[in-house]
């Protein structure tokens, strides 16, 4: 991958902070993050119970408990993968956390379409419904715990390294 520089005033600047500071960019970032983390998440939950438990993977029928924490597991995955979200797309949270619902619902529909004779299907459409609700909870959270422009300006004084905004 080349790296390219440009000169703007005395600063220069690399093509990916150029991206990554343009909000749309920023918005397809956190979406992509969002939607990876929760899925790394859950993958690695189906992995840990591969791991724990022997014979897990020539089980015919997984066991009820499988699929309730699971279900339990994705509603707390979707709050973090809401706040990943909301903390990538800093200044358009409202936009990046629409495209990761979106996205992630109409992924979900898919997944529950194409695995709709291997799975119960109060499975899937359990997950769909804590999916956006887990989602939209997680960016709140963000905003609510993301100190206000007073609070960094008193902590960081006029430092802009330090203050984002």
């Amino acid at each position: 991958m080349m790296v390219t520089f440009m000169k703007r005033g005395e600063f220069r600047y690399c093509r990916l902070r150029v991206i990554l500071q343009a909000s749309m960019g920023r918005v397809v970032l956190a979406v992509a993050l969002g939607l990876a983390f929760v899925a790394g998440l859950m993958f690695a939950t189906d992995q840990m119970f591969g791991f724990a438990i022997d014979g897990w993977d020539s089980l015919p029928v997984k066991p009820t408990f499988y699929f309730i924490f699971t279900i339990a597991t994705t509603a707390v995955y979707s709050v973090l993968g809401g706040w990943a979200c909301a903390a990538t797309a800093r200044p358009r949270i409202r936009s990046a956390v629409r495209g990761l619902m979106i996205v992630g619902f109409c992924l979900g529909i898919g997944l529950t379409a194409w695995l709709w004779k291997a799975l119960p299907h109060y499975y899937c459409f359990a997950l769909l419904a804590v999916y956006l609700p887990g989602v939209r909870f997680g960016a709140k959270t963000f905003e609510w715990t993301r100190p206000d422009a007073e609070y960094r300006r008193a902590v960081f004084g006029n430092d802009s390294r330090m203050n984002p905004n």
